[in-house]
């Protein structure tokens, strides 16, 4: 049943909305935490789902240490999130991101508490069916306040929420006690070959970015071309298009596993400005394929 829900959905600001988190103080930052539209990547995602479930993401101010803990020189060049957008074009929204940065990184218990209290108080209000990406243009770690979101939620009876990411961090994805509503892709990069190859062998899924050359430049970055398998360490692997849409879930616009339980490739083409893809390709951040 197609559902219909206001063109903006907040949450309630300005004080703690769950009861177990209302300790009488104010929040660490009175701003919207979750927003909609926003991503380009999520609006496309919108579009190919329909409106049965919405998308919510989460972004901060990438490149900084804090946030991103396992970026490479490949990855903050080629970075969209911060290399390109909105972002490059009003200073506004560049300081918004870097003021949840620095309430991120003033109380990180307190700012996780935040997130998943402005989640609870937009799943109550509205009853919606949400994807919740909480990772757009970071990486922190978000287990702490899906537990937290999903204690809550569960305690109100609300409607089970689903939350994907993207990570570097090896330990996040092969995490055996993750929440069960948290789907995570592994983020190849130029550096952690033998740690694709891990998340791979136990079943989990690898994004990859390609590029053919003198077919990346504007927007002629989706002509490129995606190879058909990826291989790592001697073994090949399945690579199915990233850029249509980026849910990553298991039973909801998930292709087929591979036979033997194995994972999948996400194939994902360069883009972004014209030093940020040469740096890419230079690192090896970046992979080509053959025209």
């Amino acid at each position: 049943m197609r559902r219909h829900y206001p063109k903006r959905i907040r949450p309630i600001l300005n004080r703690w909305y769950s009861a177990e988190l209302d300790d009488g103080a104010a929040p660490p930052v009175s701003q919207e935490l979750w927003q909609q539209g926003a991503n380009a990547k999520a609006v496309k995602t919108q579009a190919h789902i329909g409106e049965d479930f919405l998308i919510f993401t989460h972004t901060m101010l990438s490149g900084d240490p804090a946030v991103c803990s396992h970026a490479s020189p490949g990855c903050l060049s080629a970075c969209v999130v911060s290399q390109a957008g909105m972002v490059k074009v009003f200073p506004q929204i560049r300081e918004g991101r870097a003021r949840l940065n620095r309430a991120y990184k003033a109380n990180p218990e307190r700012y996780l508490q935040q997130l998943a209290d402005q989640h609870v108080s937009i799943v109550d209000r509205y009853h919606c069916f949400g994807l919740w990406r909480g990772n757009t243009g970071q990486d922190i770690p978000l287990a702490p306040a899906i537990t937290i979101a999903n204690r809550e939620i569960k305690r109100r009876g609300l409607p089970r929420q689903i939350w994907y990411d993207y990570t570097a961090v090896k330990e996040y994805a092969l995490d055996p006690t993750r929440p069960a509503n948290y789907h995570l892709c592994f983020s190849r990069k130029e550096n952690n070959s033998a740690d694709c190859w891990e998340v791979l062998t136990a079943g989990g899924i690898v994004a990859v970015v390609f590029h053919q050359v003198g077919n990346y430049a504007n927007h002629g970055a989706y002509k490129q071309r995606l190879p058909e398998t990826w291989k790592v360490f001697g073994k090949e692997y399945p690579v199915y298009d990233g850029d249509q849409h980026d849910i990553r879930i298991p039973g909801l616009f998930d292709p087929p596993r591979p036979d033997n339980g194995e994972g999948y490739i996400v194939g994902l083409r360069l883009k972004g400005d014209y030093r940020g893809r040469q740096k890419a390709i230079e690192t090896g951040f970046s992979l080509e394929v053959a025209s």
